[in-house]
């Protein structure tokens, strides 16, 4: 497992990366951040009390020159330039998404890892949670035969950080727009409904896949998801399935050619992790997929055939292509980027 520098000290930094650091096991060597003393605070408290604390990315890459892993979670508007004197000093990133507010922004990032040799990857943790990837070997497997439809539900109170529905698509609901692709495949159509208030807006997305499914994405931003929803329904040609918060599967397996009603024949599963006590607060940090994530950045046998970077390009796409269809007044903000 190879030694990890850290930037950020912010409330996702302190709430969930660095306490799944610790859970993974990873060494954490430098923090760097704006404010030195901060860093200093924010090492001691996540339990990296050996980490160096430094005032600038700079000092941090000049002090630990064998340093090559880092880890980036800062506002997304400073996340390129961070993320780009990384790379330049050949050091590998993982940075918390979005990577790049737009498909531009991802491009130029993918196209400088690529010329640096370093690999790049942006944190959709979703793709390491234990229920995605066991929804994920169902659908390649085939075990309930081909995908004809899904549908995704989120809902959270995001307006705190994302004051506006492009901001919200692109700061919170983008996990589950990347989800579509790493599940689903390659989209080939994207059509946008929209309604909202002051308040509160509802995106309704409907996609049709290259492979010849369609799907909807049903995302809501406001006060009535203080408490997120988080429901993906899929169904194939001999059963459905059912995700909930990233947890629990429920397989529902019909009968095909029919037969007697009346006999119990419909079988319905559910898969769900053995919590217990002893599962202590690790379970959200592992269910959600923060801890095998970054396991796997300071496991991983990093090499050119990493599509990492390229995979965040093509979601954010599709993101694009989702905030492009927006209301006027909804498709920017002082989080949003230019589509």
């Amino acid at each position: 497992m190879h030694p990890v520098g850290f930037v950020g000290t912010g409330f996702h930094a302190r709430t969930n990366l660095l306490p799944a650091a610790e859970l993974a096991g990873i060494e954490i060597v430098g923090l760097a951040s704006r404010d030195a003393e901060r860093s200093a605070a924010t090492v001691v408290r996540a339990g990296f009390g050996d980490a160096r604390p430094y005032g600038s990315v700079g000092d941090m890459v000049a002090d630990l020159p064998h340093l090559d892993r880092v880890i980036v979670c800062a506002q997304p508007s400073d996340q390129p330039a961070i993320v780009r004197e990384l790379m330049d000093a050949g050091v590998h990133v993982l940075a918390e998404k979005p990577l790049g507010l737009d498909a531009g922004e991802a491009r130029a990032l993918a196209d400088h890892a690529t010329s640096r040799g370093v690999v790049l990857r942006a944190a959709f943790m979703k793709r390491y949670a234990p229920a995605v990837l066991a929804l994920q070997e169902l659908l390649a497997t085939a075990q309930l035969g081909s995908l004809l439809s899904f549908d995704v539900r989120f809902g959270a109170d995001a307006g705190a950080f994302a004051p506006t529905t492009a901001d919200f698509i692109r700061l919170a609901a983008i996990h589950h727009v990347d989800l579509v692709r790493f599940l689903f495949g390659d989209v080939e159509r994207v059509d946008v409904a929209f309604a909202g208030s002051d308040l509160a807006a509802t995106v309704l997305v409907t996609v049709r896949m290259r492979s010849g499914a369609v799907g909807t994405l049903h995302l809501t931003n406001g006060p009535g998801h203080a408490s997120e929803l988080d429901i993906t329904t899929i169904t194939c040609e001999r059963g459905m399935v059912t995700m909930t918060d990233t947890r629990e599967l429920v397989v529902r397996r019909g009968t095909v050619g029919g037969g007697d009603w009346r006999r119990p024949r419909e079988q319905s599963t559910s898969l769900t992790p053995a919590v217990s006590t002893m599962s202590g607060g690790a379970q959200d940090l592992v269910l959600r997929g923060f801890v095998d994530e970054i396991a796997a950045f300071a496991t991983d046998d990093l090499g050119r055939d990493d599509r990492s970077a390229e995979e965040n390009v093509r979601t954010m796409e599709l993101v694009d292509a989702i905030v492009r269809q927006l209301p006027p007044d909804r498709a920017a903000g002082e989080n949003a980027g230019g589509a």
